[in-house]
């Protein structure tokens, strides 16, 4: 029996279920785990709803942290997001000279790729813990390179998993669609953010609702984040009233059954994502993904078999793309929707539970 302590600063709660999913995951995957305990966890559930509420959230973090790795009994101490969770972890540098404990870290995106100068101050204080580390886990291929090469890391320290998989027992075809070439819909689930490309989709469509053949199309938006009334205040300025259908927020059990409404699922994201775990889900429900040709995406969307990439950033890159796959033939679609199904499989949650085992049993053996 492998003893894992979890930390995390990201973590669902009640009102925000997006929040830290793939940590849930994570979780959920090693608890039912016979070979696995988790001794304790020391979790941020949700955000912070002002600065007060941010600092106080931390402030309890890092005490529990601080205490629970230095006094609790465990064999691996498993790390998600980096720089925001490991400076209360340096004692166990000292503790690890005693003992023959484990430190495992999982970045997931922009904790090891700095964005905003405090994730650099961050970072600069984590990386002699993140070259101490037995091992660094990374969601995807893409994003094992990025950060070998930003940190000139140990390669052979780096273990692949994808954030926890999909579990194809919620996301599935729920029924069999019809393909209607001339009435698709086109589906996004993302945090309405900036830099998630809620902007470049809705200029895609508005590009193509002035094209006879797509004068019916709709986007379904679903998400919720700080760019809510920009994104209505732009649907409004575009004319799009007619062709948007925003959702707002939607639990994770829900998701499946609005997925599999999606003829296809556009990822047109800005950010160098770590993995991207919703195009999977997508897929998972028979839905071919549209993504931008950056990130982790990159692992798994294969042009012209299971979706396509356009330009990072550009939107007439995109309406060109939407529009080339809406003119495929009834035998293309259904290949490209079949072809997603046989990709969400090689990414199950049951297949990256189970290689994250034995990777586990094989670091505490090390």
């Amino acid at each position: 029996m492998i003893k894992v302590y979890i930390i995390s600063n990201m973590y669902p709660s009640k009102d925000d279920a997006y929040y830290g999913v793939f940590v849930k995951n994570f979780y959920n995957s090693m608890i039912e785990s016979p070979e696995i305990e988790i001794v304790s966890t020391s979790f941020i559930r949700g955000r912070g709803k002002s600065f007060l509420s941010k600092l106080m959230k931390y402030i309890g973090f890092y005490i529990s942290i601080f205490f629970k790795s230095l006094f609790i009994r465990y064999d691996i101490v498993y790390v998600h997001n980096v720089s925001h969770s490991i400076l209360p972890l340096y004692p166990v540098l000292l503790k690890r000279a005693f003992t023959k404990i484990k430190i495992i870290i999982n970045p997931h995106g922009e904790d090891m790729v700095i964005t905003h100068k405090i994730d650099g101050i961050l970072l600069k204080l984590s990386l002699p813990f993140i070259k101490r580390a037995d091992q660094i886990i990374a969601p995807s291929s893409y994003y094992a390179g990025l950060i070998t090469s930003l940190y000139q890391l140990n390669s052979k320290k780096i273990f692949i998993s994808p954030s926890g998989g999909v579990n194809l027992s919620i996301f599935r075809v729920l029924e069999k669609q019809p393909v209607n070439i001339t009435g698709m819909k086109i589906g996004f689930v993302s945090r309405i953010d900036a830099d998630k490309g809620w902007d470049i989709l809705l200029h895609a469509l508005s590009t193509l609702v002035t094209i006879d053949q797509f004068k019916s199309l709709k986007v379904s938006f679903v998400g919720r984040g700080t760019d809510v009334n920009r994104f209505l205040e732009l649907i409004d300025t575009l004319n799009l009233s007619a062709h948007v259908e925003y959702l707002g927020f939607k639990s994770h059990t829900q998701l499946p059954e609005i997925i599999n409404t999606f003829d296809v699922f556009v990822f047109p994201t800005k950010m160098k994502e770590s993995l991207g775990l919703v195009g999977l889900e997508s897929m998972a429900c028979g839905v071919p993904v549209i993504a931008s040709n950056q990130g982790g995406m990159s692992d798994y969307v294969k042009d012209g078999v299971n979706g396509f990439t356009f330009k990072c950033g550009d939107y007439f890159s995109l309406s060109n793309v939407l529009e080339n796959f809406f003119n495929l033939s009834t035998g293309e679609v259904l290949d490209m929707k079949k072809n997603a199904l046989e990709t969400a499989k090689v990414f199950s949650s049951n297949n990256v539970k189970n290689n994250m085992i034995a990777n586990l049993i094989s670091i505490k053996n090390k």
